[in-house]
């Protein structure tokens, strides 16, 4: 079921002018792009420098919120208890 298929000459195809990397056009083209490279990398690590600044701060407000909560508590269990005592206290009235 197969087809005679005629030889085909082989072509040799040279490649064209490659890009050269030494060109001034490519030179220009790199050092925009690795100057790009290092104003995103600059970017990102700030950002990333001012997320954790920023999460430290919050940090120590809620650990100031938890201590004047925790000195409430105690207040509370304080007054719950000398509550208790006054009403021991007049209990005979």
């Amino acid at each position: 079921m197969s087809h005679f298929v005629a030889e085909v000459p082989e072509v040799v195809v040279k490649p064209g002018k490659m890009i050269n990397l030494s060109s001034s056009k490519m030179k220009a083209l790199a050092a925009a792009l690795v100057l790009m490279l290092y104003v995103y990398l600059l970017i990102y690590f700030k950002t990333i420098y001012l997320r954790s600044k920023r999460l430290d701060d919050i940090m120590a407000v809620a650990l100031k919120t938890e201590r004047e909560m925790l000195k409430v508590h105690t207040l509370d269990k304080k007054l719950a208890l000398q509550m208790a005592q006054v009403d021991r206290l007049y209990e005979d009235y």
